[in-house]
Formats: structure tokens, C-alpha cells, sequence
């Protein structure tokens, strides 16, 4: 669903597309991904949402 392709036989990664996915993984599932360092990368130097009221 992460890195995979998005395609009609694996239904999770349409979720690839999705403007407010998470994903929610423990480090040992992680382990097994090519790109964990990217991914941890853009989570640790992503942007910080502010809604105004």
C-alpha cells in the first residue's frame, strides 16, 4: 500500500491518493520498506497545518 504500485489488484493503494491518509506503522514493519529514510525524512520536515477561526 506505501511503495507498491497503485493498481486495481491491490485496493489499499488507492489510498496512495488520498489528500489525508496516515498510515500508522511500528519500526519493525518499517524495516522491511526501501524507503524508510525518505519517509521519515518528509514526516519529520513537514509542514505544520494552521486553521484559523
Amino acid at each position: 500500500m506505501i511503495e507498491g504500485p497503485f493498481a486495481a489488484a491491490y485496493p489499499g493503494s488507492a489510498l496512495q491518493l488520498h489528500p489525508c491518509a496516515t498510515v500508522v506503522i511500528d519500526r519493525a514493519a518499517a524495516s522491511l520498506l526501501r524507503l524508510t529514510a525518505y519517509c521519515e525524512h518528509v514526516q519529520r520536515h513537514r509542514p505544520r497545518v494552521q486553521v484559523s477561526a
